[in-house]
């Protein structure tokens, strides 16, 4: 491989030369962007999305390179993280250029012009456009994915087997995106009655995984305190302390200063999350056939101990009509599981967490006020999955680096939330009187 062009290097010292990021972007061949400044870097991972979205912004101080050179569509980018050095947790993602907006900034002259430039996975792009006409017979959902995202470049892929095999699948000159939408909408895990979630991480890794496999995989991480742990507080004012607390803590760091919690009640439940009557003809008796998916008659795994749905609310009214397809079952169970994760929402920011991805568990500790009488926030304390994360780097001799968390639950804890629903499997960890005392113990 031809040597790359380097268009920045960043060493980002987080504290006291304690800790530091580094950062490289580079491309295949020379762009003439280093006759430019980068101003900031964001990187974003999330549920859905078939490639981490990269962001960089560039200031053109005299507006030579805007006036005189354009950057390709077609060359190859790799962004290149890691912890302190090139040895110590590398993620690599090969990138494209996939929107590029240029303005100027000084009012009627073509000078100190910011370049926005917009980065997808290097093979998304023939992914999203090229249509196929093709089909596959007894072959299960998963394994369809696994030969559609083959193309792509990835560095590896990640399924966990679906339900049932489909007597013939056709992808009707649909292009791949298009096809894997299509198919995780109907798609079931063989254990749970959930919803899959497919996503591709900045070391270039893609999976495509139940919600309830996710939560599983972490499961016997999560009763023995090994995954990391994410406290409302401020900023540990001991340098070496603090690194210390975040080596503890699967490097990640142990708290976050800002959160925000929104709750979806009435779009929830009109959209599934209340139920859903799925129905479709068999054409062999002459006969409607009809199935019943809400939350509670569900064995999904859930991450609280409630969902976030009443009782009174399971009055199935969506209903969903599949024609001759005996699969509307399975596309009611993966959406009244979709739409239930939306439901209670939770962002937070922290420092610098290169080490937490899309699909990854932490545990969240909301301290009260009130310690004498309860310790910790019960409704929003407890275990999430980061459903979104995104890295916000400036370049600039402030250089520094936020993260961003989405994080998704069905619901919330609290054993005294009566008149909430949960489904059978419940929540996936032991007894909750050890884990309230853990809380208690931590807080």
């Amino acid at each position: 491989m031809a040597e790359e062009s380097i268009i920045f290097e960043r060493m980002i010292v987080q504290e006291n030369q304690n800790d530091s990021i580094f950062i490289r972007f580079s491309s295949e061949t020379e762009t003439g962007l280093t006759q430019v400044t980068p101003q900031t870097l964001v990187v974003t991972e999330g549920f859905s999305y078939g490639s981490p979205i990269v962001s960089i912004t560039f200031v053109d101080g005299d507006g030579v390179y805007a006036n005189l050179l354009k950057l390709s569509p077609d060359v190859v980018y790799w962004l290149t993280m890691s912890d302190g050095d090139l040895i110590k947790n590398v993620q690599r993602l090969p990138l494209r250029i996939s929107k590029l907006e240029c303005k100027n900034t000084v009012a009627g002259k073509s000078e100190q012009v910011a370049f926005k430039v917009s980065f997808v996975h290097y093979g998304w792009n023939e992914f999203m456009n090229t249509r196929f006409n093709r089909g596959w017979s007894n072959t299960k959902y998963s394994d369809i994915v696994s030969e559609i995202t083959s193309s792509v470049g990835y560095g590896s892929v990640d399924t966990t087997p679906s339900r049932g095999i489909p007597e013939c699948v056709i992808q009707p000159h649909w292009t791949n995106h298009v096809f894997l939408k299509w198919i995780q909408s109907r798609t079931v895990s063989e254990q749970y009655d959930d919803h899959f979630e497919f996503a591709c991480k900045i070391d270039n890794s893609f999976f495509f995984k139940s919600v309830s496999d996710l939560i599983s995989e972490s499961a016997e991480k999560a009763e023995n305190g090994d995954i990391p742990v994410l406290k409302l507080n401020g900023h540990v004012s001991d340098d070496k302390q603090r690194v210390i607390d975040k080596e503890q803590n699967l490097n990640t760091p142990t708290y976050f200063t800002n959160y925000n919690a929104t709750e979806y009640y009435l779009d929830s439940v009109v959209n599934g999350a209340g139920g859903v009557n799925a129905m479709y003809y068999d054409f062999q008796t002459g006969s409607f056939l009809q199935s019943t998916v809400t939350p509670s008659n569900t064995n999904a795994l859930q991450l609280s101990d409630w969902g976030a749905i009443k009782q009174t609310n399971e009055t199935t009214k969506y209903k969903m009509y599949g024609g001759r397809d005996v699969e509307t079952i399975n596309e009611a169970i993966s959406r009244v599981s979709s739409v239930a994760l939306s439901t209670n929402q939770f962002s937070v920011a922290t420092e610098a967490s290169l080490s937490s991805h899309v699909g990854d568990m932490v545990e969240v500790i909301v301290p009260s006020p009130f310690k004498m009488v309860v310790p910790f926030s019960v409704m929003y304390s407890g275990f999430y999955l980061i459903a979104a994360i995104t890295h916000v780097v400036s370049l600039d001799k402030t250089a520094n680096i936020v993260t961003k968390m989405e994080l998704a639950r069905q619901g919330f804890d609290g054993a005294e939330l009566e008149g909430y629903v949960k489904s059978r499997a419940g929540k996936f960890i032991g007894d909750r009187k050890e884990y309230d005392a853990r809380v208690v113990r931590s807080v």
